[in-house]
């Protein structure tokens, strides 16, 4: 149970574990509260959860990266295999922080902060914001890896605002009920688009999806999305 108050993490365990949380999901009640990374000891560490956090800060103290992987205990008996990470409020990696998705899916439920100097590697995986009824903001003043996002989805009834231009590399999809603000920026997508949602201008400054790809890209949905500009 955790409603409020901070968890601070300096130095990972011997297993090179900053949080290993193996606990069944219906044992977890999660509604507030802060984790910070810190990362302070030699090489890089890792982190895995059954659980969801509400705000995650992913910090460092010399650059060293944070990484989703599987958990061993070394006797076989004590093992978690790789989770997506679910973040009920604010995911922020700060700067000089690095996190490195081993290709699992990233849930944010408010807002998703890459800080000057932070570090963003998704690889293979989803973005994915599902703060249905949440004005959300995606902000990045960092870095993100492997020239841009895999693939980023806006879930059912989620509302966000683009506060930087990213780039796309895969699939974007706009869920049935979602709103993307594109707050005057680009979303360049390389790949395909499913849109059942509607793309907006806010601040009365004109933002665009420009499509990219070097190859055939196709654009589906459920028949009611729209765009506004779209490139």
């Amino acid at each position: 149970n955790m409603s409020g108050g901070e968890i601070i993490i300096h130095k990972a365990n011997g297993a090179g574990f900053d949080i290993a949380i193996g606990c069944n999901p219906g044992n977890c009640n999660v509604t507030g509260g802060t984790v910070r990374l810190l990362c302070a000891d030699g090489g890089g560490k890792n982190i895995i959860s059954t659980a969801p956090f509400w705000n995650l800060e992913i910090g460092s103290v010399g650059g060293k990266d944070v990484t989703i992987k599987n958990f061993n205990g070394g006797d076989g008996s004590q093992s978690i295999a790789i989770q997506p990470l679910v973040v009920l409020n604010d995911l922020t990696i700060k700067n000089g922080g690095t996190l490195n998705t081993g290709d699992q899916n990233i849930v944010v439920g408010h807002n998703f902060t890459i800080e000057n100097g932070g570090t963003y590697n998704p690889g293979t995986n989803t973005t994915i914001f599902n703060g249905d009824g949440t004005n959300q903001n995606f902000t990045v003043a960092g870095t993100i890896g492997n020239n841009g996002l895999n693939n980023l989805t806006l879930a059912q009834g989620a509302t966000l605002t683009m506060q930087n231009s990213v780039t796309v590399r895969s699939v974007l999809t706009l869920e049935t009920g979602s709103l993307l603000y594109d707050n005057g920026k680009t979303l360049t997508v390389n790949g395909n688009i499913n849109n059942s949602g509607t793309q907006f201008n806010s601040n009365s400054v004109a933002g665009s999806i420009p499509l990219a790809g070097t190859n055939p890209q196709t654009i589906g949905g459920d028949g009611h999305g729209s765009f506004n500009n779209l490139v």
